[in-house]
């Protein structure tokens, strides 16, 4: 899906920009994105030597988790959020 919209300007997020996002958003509104009710969490380009995505999200008011997603073993709804490349 990401891929669809390269040309516009859009890719998938490394783990940093995405936590950077998510965490200046909250400053700035005192939303939290990609909150813990329901989990949610976006993937990012990194991921770990078996291949794992790495995730951010499940933003509760403990903090912003940041985890390597295994699909096999995860109660995190993940999804993709692009983010615009200027």
């Amino acid at each position: 899906l990401v891929a669809a919209h390269a040309s516009q300007g859009y890719a998938l997020p490394s783990g940093i920009e995405a936590a950077t996002a998510i965490l200046m958003h909250h400053a700035r509104e005192g939303e939290r994105l990609f909150g813990d009710d329901p989990y949610t969490c976006t993937r990012c380009l990194d991921v770990d030597k078996d291949g794992d995505p790495l995730a951010v999200g499940g933003f509760e008011s403990s903090g912003l988790h940041v985890f390597f997603l295994n699909i096999y073993d995860s109660d995190c709804y993940g999804g993709v959020a692009c983010c615009r490349k200027f």
